[in-house]
């Protein structure tokens, strides 16, 4: 059974880089798990609410041991000060980070421009930006772009990307037409990932939905494939534009600033929302 009598928070050096929710071990000490406090929250949250539901028909022991865990990840009373507007870089604050999904880095013209401009976005609302490729500040090149690339090469990216989604707290996505009329089929595979991760995710369009080219006798409207072109007042798919927490439809010069200010926004009222329920 675990001790969970204390809460005292056992304060260790800063280390140079942030540590990521996984296993850890400290010299020759035997392997344990490390839990960020922003991760031990929402388990507390769910194991919360599972022991709830459970109480009369779970396994006595089975609930108390959980419970304890419950406890546990209670402990660590997570909640960067919500009051803060800002979180600048010299504030010695780590700031959320934010992984940026969408078909740009494919434009090999406009790509550098695009990661500063999201980085200085970033910035001015106090987020840390990654990018799904190593090395942003270049256009792309190498294996499976300039040269053929290898399936298990392509797993290996793909891998590194989920990796990426599921260490950062929240994601932006563009979801503007890609290659015809509709998103970007990864862009939109990596949102599903982070939503089912439990992410914050803000997605921006610009453009317009495909233009019907006849209407069907029963009022349907049609592509020129003869296929309907639903109409529920939003620019992508119900699935991608319900499945969002922000949709942002706005011009190209815009849409990702906007995107990034509600994503903020969103953020610090789930901490503040932590904060009530843990303090």
């Amino acid at each position: 059974m675990m001790d969970t009598d204390s809460n005292t928070v056992r304060k260790l050096p800063a280390q140079n880089s942030r540590v990521e929710t996984g296993p850890i071990q400290f010299g020759e000490d035997w392997p344990g798990l490390f839990i960020r406090g922003d991760n031990a929250a929402y388990y507390s949250l769910a194991l919360g609410e599972i022991l709830r539901v459970s109480a009369e028909s779970a396994d006595a022991i089975s609930w108390v041991t959980v419970r304890s865990l419950q406890a546990l990840l209670a402990s660590t009373r997570v909640a960067p000060d919500p009051r803060r507007e800002h979180v600048g870089a010299s504030d010695g604050q780590p700031r959320p980070t934010v992984y940026i999904a969408g078909p740009d880095l494919f434009d090999r013209r406009t790509w550098t421009a695009h990661v500063a401009r999201v980085r200085a976005a970033c910035d001015e609302v106090g987020l840390t930006p990654v990018f799904p490729v190593p090395m942003p500040d270049a256009p792309m090149t190498g294996t499976g772009i300039t040269t053929p690339g290898t399936l298990d090469e392509a797993r290996a990216i793909y891998r590194t990307c989920l990796a990426n989604i599921a260490r950062c707290d929240l994601v932006l996505a563009n979801l503007s037409p890609f290659r015809g009329d509709e998103p970007d089929a990864g862009t939109v595979f990596e949102v599903a990932t982070a939503k089912a991760l439990g992410k914050c995710v803000a997605a921006y369009v610009h453009g317009e939905r495909p233009q019907p080219v006849s209407v069907d006798v029963d009022g349907a409207h049609l592509d020129p494939q003869g296929r309907v072109i639903e109409r529920f007042g939003v620019p992508v798919n119900i699935m991608a534009a319900c499945g969002v927490d922000i949709l942002v439809c706005e011009p190209a010069d815009t849409a990702v600033e906007t995107a990034l200010r509600a994503l903020r926004g969103l953020w610090l009222d789930e901490q503040i929302e932590m904060a009530r329920r843990f303090l």
